[in-house]
């Protein structure tokens, strides 16, 4: 039983890391099968023709293959994909003044109603200030 949690767990984990990387590991196994699987047939081929003086460039080449392809799967987060900040805003849309937008266009029952109904929020020096002006014009009558 307990190995078979921790097996689960494992899987889970993984499955975790590797969800918001699916594009990365999907191009990474693909190309390493793709130039393991093309470099053996080359071999046989050379090897089939009797043509073993071109073993040596087969395998520089395949070589040259997997660096690229590692490259290119440790280099993706940064040249690929985009913060996600920068797909969804967008920042020549103007979505004007929270407080100010039509209530239709927020959606209901997000409970946040009575904050938006109380108008333009002050902080609390604000506050104060209006206190001590309150105050001030008490004192003087």
């Amino acid at each position: 039983m307990f190995r078979l949690l921790a097996q689960f767990l494992v899987a889970w984990g993984l499955w975790k890391y590797i969800e918001g990387r699916i594009g990365q590991y999907v191009f990474g196994i693909t190309s390493l099968a793709f130039i393991w699987y093309f470099a053996g047939e080359a071999e046989k081929y050379l090897l089939l023709t009797g043509q073993t003086k071109l073993l040596p460039e087969l395998l520089i080449v395949k070589n040259i293959g997997y660096v690229f392809a590692l490259t290119l799967f440790v280099a993706w987060p940064f040249f690929l994909n985009r913060p996600k900040e920068l797909n969804d805003a967008s920042p020549s849309v103007d979505k004007g003044d929270p407080v100010s937008r039509n209530s239709s266009d927020l959606p209901n029952g997000d409970e946040f109603d009575r904050i938006r109904q109380r108008g333009k929020t002050r902080s609390a020096s604000e506050i104060q200030l209006d206190r001590l002006k309150e105050k001030r014009t008490n004192g003087r009558k």
